[in-house]
């Protein structure tokens, strides 16, 4: 199991979490190979989020890492910098 940690700061979290929750969103991240994610934001500031995703393989998790689509959706959602991106793989 791979997960990817993506920590970025939003314009407003609430806008963010109803663009993250939109009906087709859910495809997409699919489609990209995210089995599972998850939302965290900072008890300091509400708007730096750290999402993680999980995937099967290496390739998925690092073809994600690599996506120029996916600046485009943080944009989209909100996003005030580009995202810190990093791989892991679970032990």
């Amino acid at each position: 199991m791979f997960r990817v940690f993506v920590r970025v700061h939003m314009r407003d979290f609430d806008a963010f979490r109803a663009f993250f929750n939109r009906s087709g969103g859910l495809e997409e991240r699919q489609g990209w190979g995210i089995l599972r994610t998850q939302i965290h934001r900072s008890v300091r500031d509400p708007n730096d989020v750290t999402l993680w995703h999980d995937f099967d393989s290496l390739d998925d998790a690092k073809s994600y890492q690599h996506r120029s689509r996916l600046i485009d959706v943080m944009a989209e959602a909100g996003a005030t910098q580009v995202p810190q991106i990093w791989v892991t793989e679970a032990l």
